[in-house]
């Protein structure tokens, strides 16, 4: 009994550094980001930040929000859905489908109207250290349906971000 006990506590200490691989719970984005409009034919500038929650090494839930300062008005993002990664010691490739909607609000004008959209695309991180990696691209097709009444067009935007993230 003494001899298997002994055995347990030594194979317990060898596992000890497999603990330490675990995938962080969460992690925090925050970013500039721009999204493209053929629609409009211009670029709006903001930034973007996410929270995701990871539920095993390759899968997370993320909530994403973005704000967009467009020529004649404003255009917020608010989003989430599930993210696949791969992680592969210091770089983490990763895609995603996102669903939420889209606010847009112009200059002069008290009123705003929020249509359903969704984001398709992935990106790219590379990690610093433990706590902090760098996002040098995320691209996203940003699809925004607009709608009212018999009326429905769907708008299709690239959108680019790039940033920090924070694990924990």
């Amino acid at each position: 009994m003494k001899k298997l006990l002994v055995v347990v506590a030594v194979f317990g200490l060898f596992c000890i550094p497999v603990f330490a691989q675990d995938v962080p719970k969460a992690e925090i984005f925050g970013g500039y980001s721009l999204v493209s409009s053929d629609d409009l034919n211009q670029t709006g500038h903001g930034f973007a930040a996410a929270l995701e929650g990871n539920v095993t090494g390759m899968f997370g839930i993320v909530g994403e929000f973005g704000y967009y300062d467009f020529d004649g008005g404003k255009v917020y993002t608010f989003m989430g859905g599930p993210r696949i990664s791969y992680r592969a010691g210091k770089v983490r490739p990763f895609g995603h489908v996102l669903f939420g909607g889209t606010n847009l609000s112009a200059d002069g004008i008290d009123s705003s109207e929020t249509f359903f959209s969704m984001a398709f695309g992935g990106g790219l991180d590379f990690a610093v250290n433990e706590m902090l990696s760098i996002r040098p691209a995320q691209v996203d097709l940003l699809s925004i349906r607009f709608s009212e009444g018999d009326f429905s067009e769907w708008s299709n935007n690239l959108r680019y971000s790039a940033g920090v993230v924070i694990t924990f």
